[in-house]
């Protein structure tokens, strides 16, 4: 029992870094070369609090992964939607990052990251239901991508030279 609880914390921290260091890739060279040359709003945080936020977020995300997959299986059906949507909502983060970084697209990133709310709303209502502990720790995850839309928003906005994404 130990030990399974251990490998279900160990699969939760290689995913949900796993996912942040790949998006990493994109977003830490970009963050400099390209982000910071944008007209951007005055509240945009600097690079190493986006940075140091990001960590702190997929820590969280770690935790609530655990949580999810250590549920009780009496809900085995509510459990299963619950991961399934979470699993959905980390590959959107990473397409969110990709779009803003990797395309240099804040337009794409923003109908992205639309879509990244929409599924974590769906992820904590239904982790409500399977695991509090996960759904509260989804909570700041939320509120960082509310920060990260309306961020996202006035970069789109303030940047109408912007190519559709750029290669």
């Amino acid at each position: 029992m130990v030990l399974s609880n251990f490998y279900r914390l160990i699969v939760s921290f290689v995913i949900c870094y796993g996912i942040g260091f790949a998006g990493a890739l994109y977003a830490v060279p970009m963050l400099s070369l390209w982000f910071s040359k944008l007209s951007r709003p005055d509240f945009t945080p600097p690079n190493e609090t986006m940075i140091s936020l990001g960590m702190f977020v997929y820590l969280l995300l770690s935790l609530a992964l655990y949580f999810l997959l250590s549920a009780d299986t009496v809900k085995r059906e509510d459990t299963k939607t619950a991961v399934y949507f979470f699993i959905f909502g980390l590959g959107l983060n990473f397409l969110w990052i990709y779009m803003l970084f990797g395309l240099r697209s804040p337009f794409l990133a923003l109908i992205t990251m639309v879509m990244l709310i929409a599924i974590l709303l769906s992820t904590i209502y239904q982790a409500v239901h399977v695991s509090l502990p996960a759904a509260i720790l989804l909570v700041p995850y939320f509120i960082a991508c509310i920060g990260a839309i309306v961020i996202n928003y006035y970069v789109y906005a303030m940047n109408p030279q912007l190519p559709l994404f750029m290669m």
